[in-house]
C-alpha cells in the first residue's frame, strides 16, 4: 500500500513556563510523537490543511518536557486527524 507523505510545519511554540534547559528534550520529544503520528495511520484522503493555532492546555507543575510534548503532539493529531465518522465499520 502507498502511503501519503506527512509533513508538519510549525512556525512557532510558544512555551511558557518551560525552563530554557528543558526546551530540546520538548522539541525533540515532539518531534519523535509527530514522526509517530506520521506513520501510524492512513492519511491518503487529508488534503493539506493549515491550522491557526492549537491550544494545549495548561500543565501540572513538574510536567516532564516529554510528557508535555506528547500532550502537545495529541492536540496535533486531534486537529489534522481524518475524520472518518461517516465511514461504515468493516
Amino acid at each position: 500500500m502507498n502511503r501519503a507523505a506527512v509533513r508538519f510545519e510549525i512556525g512557532r511554540i510558544t512555551l511558557h513556563g518551560l525552563a530554557p534547559a528543558h526546551r530540546a528534550r520538548f522539541v525533540d520529544a515532539l518531534r519523535a510523537g509527530l514522526t509517530e503520528i506520521g506513520t501510524a495511520g492512513d492519511w491518503s484522503g487529508v488534503a493539506s490543511r493549515r491550522l491557526g493555532r492549537i491550544d494545549a492546555g495548561e500543565l501540572r507543575p513538574g510536567t516532564s518536557p516529554e510528557d508535555a510534548a506528547r500532550l502537545v503532539a495529541a492536540r496535533v493529531r486531534a486537529a489534522v486527524a481524518p475524520d472518518r465518522s461517516n465511514e461504515r465499520p468493516r
